[in-house]
């Protein structure tokens, strides 16, 4: 089982896998640590950089109906944040 990595780079995959597992815990109804723990990369790289393998959080929490259907839900319960312009330096003049 992984561990949490107790200070993630800000950084690379483990940043936005944190972002990812922030936004799912609420909606998964699990810790961060598990919903991190879930999150892997897809076995296809067409398909993203972060897969929720919906089976998989049966660890944590018993999930009754169709996988697929699961992951749809989740999917348009979950609020994604606006990516924001990075800063310029003229913003700090």
């Amino acid at each position: 089982m992984a561990a949490f990595p107790r200070e993630v780079h800000r950084s690379g995959m483990n940043f936005f896998r944190l972002q990812a597992a922030e936004a799912l815990a609420p909606q998964l109804n699990l810790t961060l640590d598990q919903t991190y723990e879930v999150l892997e990369a897809p076995k296809n790289a067409e398909h993203g950089d972060i897969a929720l393998p919906v089976p998989k959080l049966n660890r944590f929490t018993k999930l009754k109906g169709n996988p697929a259907q699961l992951a749809t839900e989740i999917a348009t319960q979950v609020r994604t944040p606006t990516p924001r312009a990075p800063a310029t330096p003229e913003a700090h003049a």
